[in-house]
């Protein structure tokens, strides 16, 4: 799943987009630029194929936004063999897992910041996610568990199978 939102910066928006698994919970790429074109939908999105390597099938799920169903990410998704779902029109319950993660992080790095530069935003970012979100905050979803500890859990059981 994918979504972006902004945060504030004294130089103006930072827009963060973000893939997250929907197994897990964990937040598999994300990327921080100062514009919201469909660049970076693709650069964080590639971060996630990277990750993930040669998984398939892999579905891909966004709102109906105008980065997401652009050509140029059609023809990207459709090259790296991966299926697209989208919701429907005014429906926000079928990305609700990113605007949740979005909430949360707003909410755990004190929603009304304004950081001084996208770097300093960035940054925040990158140990709200790395440090504390896939590695230690506990899901509902994941049986009270970090994303990265249910992975685990998960990929272990699957192999003893």
């Amino acid at each position: 799943m994918s979504d972006i939102t902004y945060l504030n910066t004294h130089k103006g928006f930072a827009f963060l987009a973000v893939v997250i698994d929907l197994l897990s919970r964990k937040v598999v790429s994300w990327n921080i630029s100062r514009h919201m074109r469909d660049e970076l939908i693709t650069r964080t999105v590639g971060d996630a194929v990277a990750q993930l390597g040669r998984v398939t099938p892999i579905l891909f799920h966004s709102d109906q936004g105008s980065q997401y169903s652009s050509r140029r990410i059609r023809r990207y998704l459709e090259a790296h063999c991966i299926m697209v779902t989208m919701s429907f029109r005014g429906t926000c319950y079928d990305n609700a897992v990113a605007e949740s993660f979005f909430s949360n992080l707003k909410k755990e790095l004190r929603r009304r910041v304004c950081y001084p530069s996208y770097e300093a935003a960035e940054k925040a970012v990158f140990h709200y996610i790395n440090l504390l979100y896939n590695s230690v905050r506990r899901h509902t979803a994941n049986q009270r568990l970090a994303p990265y500890v249910f992975e685990a859990r998960y990929f272990k059981q699957i192999e003893s199978v």
